[in-house]
């Protein structure tokens, strides 16, 4: 299952799941196609190639060295990496706290942040590691994906991790416990769509139940053919949505209560 989703500072609030029965390159490049701006994601090797920037993720490179540190050695050479990587963490989350504006996130980057990140790498470069080693294995990703890792200094939207991504897809992890018996390919792509539905209203700050309720209310009523602004006045962004997409579930339920 793949997702797709929109940055914290974008200006729509998205999150598509594709099915597919692979996570070849091919996919990848079906679902980003002629996209030129921004992607943030793990270090897997096979999310495709465009004219895209490829930013990396922090967390993925963090957790690495963390999986590294003996047990109860607070002063071996991957917790050394891991608390230089928290220094930039901490200056990161301390700004977004703040609400800091983009050009002041950029030049935060700079001056604070780009000299830790410097920090971290030379320290690495220092290291003389074993075959194989887990420790051996965090510090090569970290290089291989140095490029990708450093893009966040430059572009103050993007942030130092994809766990936006990782908390996304998240829900589906959790859900197909309940999926036990859904043993086909349209059965994946059903569950696809609804959650890319369930995920967004979710992301915009909608009550689902409520939200549901009135797409199955006002769809069948438009036939099979909605024009544009039909549609547009049903997204989960849309300011003429009703009140119910926005109450908590119990004010709905009290509500119908009182209907009957």
């Amino acid at each position: 299952m793949w997702v797709v989703c929109t940055g914290a500072s974008a200006k729509l609030l998205i999150a598509i799941y594709t099915y597919r029965d692979s996570r070849s390159k091919v996919t990848a490049e079906e679902l980003l196609g002629s996209y030129d701006g921004i992607v943030q994601t793990d270090g897997l090797g096979s999310y495709g190639s465009g004219e895209y920037l490829h930013a990396g993720c922090w967390s993925h490179a963090r957790r690495k060295f963390v999986d590294s540190i003996p047990e109860n050695d607070k002063n071996s050479k991957a917790a050394k990496a891991v608390k230089i990587i928290d220094r930039a963490f901490a200056l990161e989350r301390e700004a977004r706290k703040a609400n800091v504006p983009p050009e002041k996130i950029l030049e935060m980057r700079q001056k604070e942040v780009r000299p830790i990140i410097e920090e971290f790498y030379n320290f690495i470069g220092t290291l003389r590691l074993s075959k194989g080693s887990h420790l051996g294995a965090a510090v090569t990703y970290a290089l291989n994906q140095k490029d990708k890792l450093l893009l966040f200094l430059d572009h103050p939207e993007v942030e130092m991790t994809n766990n936006l991504a990782e908390r996304t897809v998240k829900p589906f992890v959790i859900d197909r416990k309940n999926f036990l018996f859904s043993a086909t390919d349209k059965g994946a792509d059903a569950s696809a769509l609804f959650m890319s539905v369930i995920e967004t209203a979710k992301r915009n700050g909608l009550n689902v139940f409520g939200y549901l309720s009135y797409l199955m209310l006002v769809l069948p009523s438009w036939g099979k053919t909605p024009s544009e602004e039909q549609l547009d006045s049903i997204m989960p962004w849309s300011a003429t949505l009703p009140e119910t997409c926005h109450r908590t579930y119990h004010q709905i339920v009290e509500n119908m209560a009182e209907v009957k």
